[in-house]
């Protein structure tokens, strides 16, 4: 991408007509601004390059935790990624494709008012139809690395006293869940796994119970 005017978007028409032209397409104004990388005029597949460090993570990890504490148990699994990056240029493609598909990441786009009142973009102009932004560039390029608390529960163990009144060697009641919380730096319509926002999500998951021994 070409950053060199601050937002990597066409902010003017002379930005434009100046600019080199694209083998996919011709560009509007708020559209995405690639760079000529071998100078030749044309934005094709000779531009292409690699883009930082690539969409693997560089750390994967998970953390157990447990404890007991008089009658009460406590476990969690945290699990998460670290230095991982992904390219979320499907969102505009999506959005297009759909003639109407509107996201959180979508509130900052582009338009000539927000531009010309020095309004915060983060997103290229919409659009209904086709256009030259869902090429794949580090416009999209986003921080992907989280911290999941996967699992986590809570039990009691009852007393002896009502175990003996019920006949059981053991008894608990507990509270759990899954995929509780999530700590990441992306917005609701990039999600930190899976590959698409229209895919299934993950679900977050409670559970309570009696868990009883005789």
């Amino acid at each position: 991408m070409d950053w060199s005017n601050g937002n990597g978007l066409f902010n003017f028409q002379d930005e434009i007509n100046e600019h080199a032209t694209y083998s996919f397409g011709t560009p509007r104004l708020g559209d995405i601004k690639y760079q000529d990388l071998n100078k030749d005029g044309v934005i094709d597949d000779k531009d292409q390059a690699p883009i930082a460090k690539g969409s693997l993570p560089r750390y994967t990890f998970g953390i157990d935790l447990g404890f007991t504490w008089k009658s009460f148990e406590v476990s969690a699994l945290f699990q998460g990624v670290g230095d991982y990056y992904r390219n979320f240029a499907y969102l505009y493609g999506n959005h297009t494709a759909r003639g109407g598909f509107y996201s959180e990441s979508m509130r900052n786009a582009w338009t000539a008012e927000r531009w010309l009142n020095g309004e915060t973009i983060d997103f290229p102009a919409l659009a209904t139809g086709a256009t030259t932004n869902t090429q794949t560039s580090d416009y999209f390029y986003r921080n992907s690395s989280f911290l999941r608390l996967k699992n986590a529960q809570i039990a009691y163990k009852l007393p002896k006293r009502f175990c003996d009144s019920i006949g059981a060697g053991v008894a608990k009641i507990y509270l759990g869940g899954q995929n509780l919380f999530c700590f990441d730096k992306l917005p609701a319509d990039m999600p930190v796994e899976g590959n698409n926002i229209t895919a299934m999500p993950l679900y977050r998951m409670y559970r309570i119970g009696v868990d009883l021994s005789f």
